[in-house]
């Protein structure tokens, strides 16, 4: 091979080298992109699920419109996200499809658990109503265990799947890196090896026939621009072999070799200077290939970054969030609670002292209807309080809120 052509290709190869590396790297991000987005599909699935049993329950206890109209969102909700949602891998779609199926059963057996609350069977049957009930909610609590953990299943999995992703770009860079950069690296250092034995050799014959020795012949060890050369300076030799002894005619001659020599070593000098400014091009190639490395992986570590910045900033939402439903918790006890409690004792006194007669009877009869209605508030008022935030939760904890939750489940449904 030619030696211009050996540094065309020094030249262009770390060129491709880039391109092949940036697309890559761009393949890589949109899959990894991917895998991140449906893995916070999947978290939000799951986050649904929870959601869906904790409606439940809130049924369950109160027996209200508003739980079941908030579970039927918090369905669609989650059925609009398990539409967006597709697998490539096969295993990762049938845990998906499975917790599909759980999420339908779970909206079938809480639709039969409200067709019962709502259309109650004939008289005596009440037991057979709970025994119900109950072997449905039992239902609806391992569907609803079963789909959290085929999701944490599959959420773990796609969180395999981009480590995967990442580890495999940073393999494939560094792998064409090195099964390019060696190779380059190798014929640069051949060829530099080459010429400069070449030249050494075009030196030390020069010296040669500078000397006398018209009949001293270089040897051509290859068909380049160095061989091209070493015959040139032979033809030169021969053709000097072949002048007269005379004395002009060797002065002449002397002449033509003196310039055939400088011409020779501005050739080489041309030659080396061609060579350093390609060695130092491909030295500044490698060198800008190795910062947009470095540049690459910075980018990825700043990105993990900002993650766990979210992750803390979310976190923070939600806080901010409990301590405000647990101040407004505490408006509703202190002020609505205590008003309705002052109300009531007061139509109650009013009540007391009111004397028994026929005239006074239009007045304690709205009293009488009065005072329920007062109770009935401050029940209702107690059970808003208790939705925001339990004042057990405050008082003695999440232990003590869970084991009193445990025992009036317990008390309602004694059949599970």
């Amino acid at each position: 091979m030619r030696i211009s052509s050996k540094l065309l290709f020094a030249v262009f190869v770390p060129l491709l080298l880039t391109v092949a590396i940036g697309m890559m790297v761009i393949f890589s991000n949109r899959t990894l992109e991917t895998a991140q987005d449906n893995g916070d599909k999947v978290r939000l699935i799951r986050n649904s699920i929870t959601e869906l049993n904790q409606l439940v329950f809130s049924y369950i206890i109160y027996r209200g419109e508003r739980p079941k109209q908030q579970f039927m969102a918090e369905y669609e909700k989650m059925t609009a996200l398990f539409a967006s949602l597709r697998f490539q891998n096969p295993d990762r779609q049938q845990l998906l499809d499975e917790i599909r199926h759980g999420s339908q059963f779970m909206k079938d057996a809480f639709g039969r658990l409200v067709a019962n609350t709502e259309n109650p069977g004939p008289a005596g049957t009440d037991k057979m109503i709970k025994y119900a009930e109950g072997r449905l909610v039992g239902q609806l609590l391992i569907r609803s265990r079963s789909a959290d953990s085929i999701a944490s299943t599959l959420r773990g999995l796609v969180d395999a799947d981009i480590r995967k992703t990442r580890k495999r770009t940073i393999t494939l860079v560094f792998l064409v890196v090195g099964l390019v950069i060696i190779p380059v690296t190798m014929v640069l250092i051949q060829m530099r090896k080459r010429i400069t034995t070449a030249l050494i050799k075009l030196r030390n014959g020069s010296e040669i026939i500078s000397s006398g020795r018209l009949d001293y012949v270089i040897p051509v060890e290859a068909n380049d621009e160095i061989g091209d050369l070493t015959q040139a300076f032979n033809r030169m030799t021969a053709h000097l072999k072949e002048v007269t002894a005379s004395r002009t005619d060797l002065e002449r001659e002397m002449d033509k070799r003196q310039q055939a020599e400088e011409k020779t070593q501005e050739l080489l000098a041309a030659l080396e200077v061609r060579v350093q400014e390609r060695t130092a091009e491909l030295a500044q190639r490698n060198e800008e290939l190795t910062i947009e490395i470095a540049e690459r992986l910075k980018i990825e570590r700043a990105l993990t970054e900002s993650k766990e910045q979210l992750r803390i900033l979310a976190s923070k939402i939600l806080s901010a969030q409990e301590n405000e439903r647990k101040r407004f918790a505490m408006e509703v006890h202190d002020v609505l609670g205590s008003s309705l409690s002052a109300i009531k004792f007061k139509a109650e006194e009013a009540l007391f002292h009111l004397p028994q007669d026929e005239g006074t009877s239009k007045i304690s009869k709205p009293l009488e209807t009065l005072v329920p209605l007062i109770q009935d508030t401050i029940g209702e008022v107690r059970r808003i309080q208790a939705d925001l935030r339990p004042p057990l939760l405050d008082d003695l904890g999440i232990v003590a809120t869970l084991s009193w939750f445990c025992r009036r489940f317990k008390k309602i449904y004694s059949g599970i």
